[in-house]
């Protein structure tokens, strides 16, 4: 009976350590981010206004080394945010000022800022949605964020001369919001596993990104009271396509 009860006051003991060294590690994560993304920013509008000739002329070759600097800049930036978002998560920093939001605007704007990368491809994108408004109560940045990452996933995994479907259908109190690709579509047996930590697809593997995207999706969607899922491929080969959909409560 001693020996169990010392084995049980290591076993409590170790978990505490462990749960203190998990909480320093994300409060460092949390800190180096945070302080990560001010010269990072800096550096992207210096870059910005070299480009406008803030700076004097620059030969065209030097332009073009800026543009592609800019657009690692903003790479780099996006997955910054993705591990400041998922650490605030993490601490439970949850952001509350959620307000009614229009969803379809939101939509919208995602197409509209993402216009440029998928026109380059050549894609076929669409967005079908119901006549009928739909108002959200959430934090704005939150689900533009959500609906940005999925739509940019799957301009980046559908080959050129692809297409995209950005859907929204309201269900009585509930809305789903799907975006389906045309891509080479994900395994069923990597579905369910993509809304962890640092998962990653076996195709997407080679791409830049830190496999916090989906993980951070979900933390968000599941905080205002809602799901998201995976419907893989059905089959295999290329062009099979994934979709990728959350559901959330309607403001009534």
């Amino acid at each position: 009976m001693k020996a169990r009860l010392r084995s049980a006051k290591r076993l409590v003991t170790l978990q505490s350590n462990l749960l203190d060294r998990n909480i320093l590690l994300e409060e460092m994560v949390y800190a180096v981010t945070h302080d990560m993304r001010t010269p990072l920013i800096a550096m992207e509008m210096t870059g910005k206004q070299a480009q406008e000739g803030i700076y004097g002329d620059l030969p065209e070759s030097y332009r073009k080394i800026l543009k592609t600097t800019e657009g690692s800049l903003k790479d780099l930036l996006s997955m910054v945010d993705n591990l400041l978002r998922v650490a605030r998560y993490e601490a439970g920093k949850i952001e509350r000022n959620t307000e009614p939001v229009d969803l379809h605007k939101i939509c919208q704007e995602c197409l509209d800022e993402l216009r440029p990368i998928y026109e380059k491809k050549s894609l076929n994108v669409k967005l079908l949605q119901d006549t009928l408004e739909v108002k959200l109560t959430i934090v704005r940045q939150d689900l533009k964020r959500v609906i940005f990452n999925l739509l940019d996933n799957a301009i980046k995994f559908t080959p050129a001369r692809g297409s995209i479907t950005l859907s929204v259908q309201r269900v009585q109190d509930k809305v789903i919001v799907g975006v389906q690709d045309s891509g080479r579509g994900v395994r069923a047996e990597e579905a369910k596993e993509l809304f962890n930590r640092f998962a990653r697809a076996s195709g997407a593997r080679h791409a830049p990104g830190t496999g916090l995207g989906l993980y951070m999706c979900r933390r968000i969607i599941e905080a205002h009271g809602g799901i998201i899922d995976c419907i893989p491929r059905k089959s295999e080969g290329e062009g099979t396509g994934t979709t990728f959909s959350f559901m959330l409560p309607v403001q009534n």
